[in-house]
C-alpha cells in the first residue's frame, strides 16, 4: 500500500503540484518531472544454475521490486526504483545490486533477441556477446528507503559488507557498489515536501511513538485537512484501522472528501473510552449475575467496590482470559 502511494506521488501530478521521494536526493529540486514517468514491470524471473559446467538450471524464482518506474526526459530513458524496509536489512547492498543486475540482464536478453534483425552485419564478438557494439542499456537508479525508528547502521555500499584486514592491499581493487540509502529518521526538514506526502512521512517518522503521533495530530495544521488516499495509507502504516473505519466522524464539509485528523483522533479516542466503559459495565453485570446465581451474595456486593477482587473472579469464572 505504501509503495503504491509513494508511486502515485512520483508519477502523478495532483492539484497542480508534484514531488517525490527523489527530492531528498536532489535537495528539494524537482529534477524528476511527473509527465515523464510511468509504471514499469517489477517482476524478474531468476533461475538458479545447478551445474556451472553444463549450465543446467534449476527452479525459477520470481523476484518482485517494491516499486519500479520508467522515466523519460530529454536526455535518455532511466529506471527509478524504490525498495522499502521498516527494519535494518544488513544484506541490503547485495539485494540492491541483485535487483539492478536482474534489470540489466532483462534488457540484455531483449537486445539479444532482436540482434541481427537489421541490415548491419554483425561481428563475431557481437554474436558471441549477444550485444552489438553500439547497443546501450537503460540505467537503473535504486533508492533503499528505510522507514524504521532505530538509527540506521546498515550498509550504504557493498564494501561495507566485506571483511578486510587493516592493511589489505587488495581492497583498492575491489569493485564497490554504492546504494542510495534514504533514512526517514535522518530527514530533519520535512518542509522540503509541499504536498500530502509530507503528512505521511512525518507520521511514519514517529509511528512507534503513541504520544508523538497524538501531539502531531493535535498541534500540526497539516492534519486539519487530509485527503482520502493519504488517510487510508496512514491508517495502514500506523496500524490504526479505526482511523479509516471511523472516518465519517471527522469528515470535512458535506460533499468534501477530506478529513480533519486533528479533531478526529479526539473523537475516536472518546468513542473508544465510552466503548471501554460500556464493556466494563457489561462485564461487571455478568459477574454479579454469576455470583448471585451461585448464592454468593457477599461476593457480588464486594466486587462493586473492590476492583482487584473483581479481576480475580473474572478469571476464575472464565469471563476474562489470563494474559
Amino acid at each position: 500500500m505504501i509503495y503504491n502511494y509513494l508511486g502515485s506521488w512520483i508519477c502523478i501530478r495532483r492539484g497542480g503540484k508534484e514531488e517525490s521521494i527523489h527530492q531528498i536526493i536532489f535537495k528539494g529540486e524537482n529534477v524528476v518531472q511527473s509527465d515523464g514517468l510511468s509504471y514499469a514491470s517489477e517482476k524478474y524471473d531468476q533461475s538458479i544454475v545447478v551445474n556451472p559446467r553444463t549450465k543446467e538450471r534449476g527452479k525459477t524464482v520470481e523476484r518482485i521490486r517494491d516499486l519500479k518506474m520508467l522515466y523519460k526526459d530529454t536526455a535518455c530513458l532511466r529506471f527509478l526504483g524504490i525498495e522499502g524496509q521498516n527494519y535494518i536489512d544488513y544484506g541490503s547492498a547485495v539485494s540492491a545490486a541483485e535487483y539492478d543486475i536482474m534489470e540489466y540482464r532483462k534488457q540484455m536478453k531483449r537486445i539479444k533477441t532482436s540482434l541481427g534483425n537489421g541490415d548491419d552485419k554483425l561481428t563475431k564478438s557481437e554474436l558471441l556477446s549477444g550485444m552489438s557494439k553500439d547497443a546501450r542499456l537503460t540505467p537503473v537508479y535504486t533508492i533503499w528507503f528505510y522507514y524504521g525508528t532505530e538509527p540506521y547502521d546498515g550498509p550504504r555500499s557493498l564494501s561495507d559488507m566485506m571483511r578486510y584486514s587493516d592493511d589489505d592491499i587488495f581492497r583498492q581493487y575491489f569493485s564497490d557498489y554504492k546504494i542510495n540509502v534514504i533514512c526517514l529518521n535522518e530527514i530533519e526538514d520535512m518542509n522540503v515536501f509541499h504536498t500530502e506526502l509530507r503528512q505521511l512521512l512525518k507520521l511514519m517518522k514517529c509511528k512507534d511513538d503513541a504520544k508523538g503521533i497524538k501531539d502531531l495530530l493535535e498541534h500540526d495544521s497539516d492534519y486539519d485537512s487530509v485527503d482520502e488516499d493519504t488517510l487510508h495509507t496512514l491508517s495502514i502504516t500506523l496500524n490504526r484501522p479505526e482511523l479509516w473505519e471511523k472516518r465519517a466522524l471527522y469528515q470535512g464539509k458535506e460533499g468534501e472528501v477530506r478529513y480533519n485528523m486533528s479533531s478526529g483522533i479526539d473523537q475516536i479516542e472518546e468513542e473508544a473510552r465510552q466503548e471501554g466503559i460500556q464493556k466494563g459495565e457489561n462485564l461487571l453485570a455478568a459477574l454479579i449475575n454469576k455470583l448471585l446465581s451461585l448464592g454468593k451474595n457477599e461476593d457480588a456486593l464486594k466486587v462493586t467496590t473492590d476492583a482487584e477482587y473483581g479481576e480475580s473472579l473474572y478469571i476464575q469464572y472464565g469471563l476474562k482470559k489470563t494474559i
